[in-house]
């Protein structure tokens, strides 16, 4: 089985698509759906290096807004900051700063 598919089955067990699991089967579904995820941020992450190396990288970059990129990452992080007890406290001061790069960042 392919990641991809490996990941789309997670995902579907994960939405409930086999029926009621166990809490243990949930949680261990879970975990496996987020080790998942990082494994295929790593491949990219590896491809993209190796697309870098070889100048056949593509950089599209555009204006982006750094405050609505910090709400992203502040939002893509609560959960494991909340594992340690964490609590992000946002501030303002970069409401009106753009910045031109790759959105996906």
């Amino acid at each position: 089985m392919s990641t991809d598919a490996s990941h789309g089955a997670l995902k579907l067990q994960d939405g409930g698509i086999v029926g009621e699991l166990a809490i243990q089967a949930r949680e261990l579904v879970a975990v496996a759906l987020k080790n998942s995820d990082c494994f295929r941020l790593l491949v990219d992450a590896v491809l993209d290096l190796e697309k870098i190396e070889s100048g056949s990288m593509v950089f599209e970059f555009k204006v982006v807004n750094l405050s609505e990129l910090k709400n992203q990452a502040l939002k893509n992080n609560e959960t494991y900051a909340a594992q340690y007890e964490v609590v992000f406290i946002p501030d303002a001061l970069l409401s009106d700063v753009e910045v031109m790069a790759h959105p996906d960042v």
